[in-house]
């Protein structure tokens, strides 16, 4: 796929290495153990936690502010990001995040 970054980056650099970049570099440099990056499986078990009974989830994105900040947290450190309704009240944030990611 030509225009995607292979980002070999190591998670703890301050620069973008997660969104936009290879998916198989992604997870060679997670190293997680799970077929999917980090910020697919968090979001996916938070949204199957809290959001199976809200019609509709996927079709409303949430703020982009928000979205952002999660974003950001993801590319610092994504087995850290906080999910819980205390912090990311707003399910349809991360079922945007899902999507994107």
């Amino acid at each position: 796929v030509t225009g995607v970054q292979t980002c070999a980056l190591p998670i703890s650099n301050p620069g973008k290495s997660l969104f936009g970049c290879n998916l198989e570099s992604v997870l060679e440099r997670e190293a997680s153990g799970f077929p999917v990056p980090l910020i697919v499986k968090r979001c996916t078990d938070e949204v199957e936690k809290r959001g199976l009974d809200i019609i509709g989830i996927y079709r409303l994105c949430g703020s982009e502010t928000k979205k952002q900040m999660l974003r950001d947290a993801f590319e610092e450190s994504p087995e850290l990001v906080d999910l819980s309704s205390e912090n990311v009240p707003d399910i349809n944030v991360i079922t945007g995040e899902t999507s994107l990611s």
